[in-house]
């Protein structure tokens, strides 16, 4: 594999390879540089492959615009992967995946369980204003 060096921020050089080494490449959990890109090699950097239902990763499949499937920057979008093109120094940067896992937001919804004690219901709502432990228990 030969290597290279960009010019980073700061006078640093950034390393990387000109042909990516598929033994040691994984753009699921770091970030990849390669000096070409199409969208064959994107989903094999990333871990999809195409079906006719759309790009799809073991339990999940996304539906694709048809110009995705032949657009490497449309497929990115489409997936949702971090995509960076340095048309200056010739490479791709492809990064792990910008899915929102996170919560909408921290407010706690309109909740009504039954109390462990007597079956009577017990409205979460009524601890706003109050310290409390929710603990939460499941056999899987």
């Amino acid at each position: 594999m030969d290597a290279a060096s960009v010019p980073a921020a700061g006078g640093r050089h950034l390393g990387y390879a000109s042909a990516y080494d598929r033994r040691m490449t994984n753009a699921q959990t770091s970030t990849v540089i390669v000096n070409e890109l199409q969208p064959p090699t994107l989903l094999e950097l990333t871990g999809w492959h195409l079906e006719d239902r759309g790009a799809c990763r073991d339990d999940v499949c996304v539906p694709l615009p048809e110009a995705s499937r032949s657009n490497t920057e449309l497929l990115a979008a489409a997936l949702n992967v971090a995509l960076v093109h340095d048309e200056q120094h010739g490479v791709w940067a492809v990064g792990p995946e910008a899915r929102a896992h996170a919560l909408a937001s921290a407010t706690l919804p309109d909740l009504t369980l039954r109390r462990a004690d007597n079956g009577a219901p017990f409205a979460l709502a009524s601890l706003i204003g109050r310290r409390g432990v929710l603990m939460a228990w499941a056999s899987w």
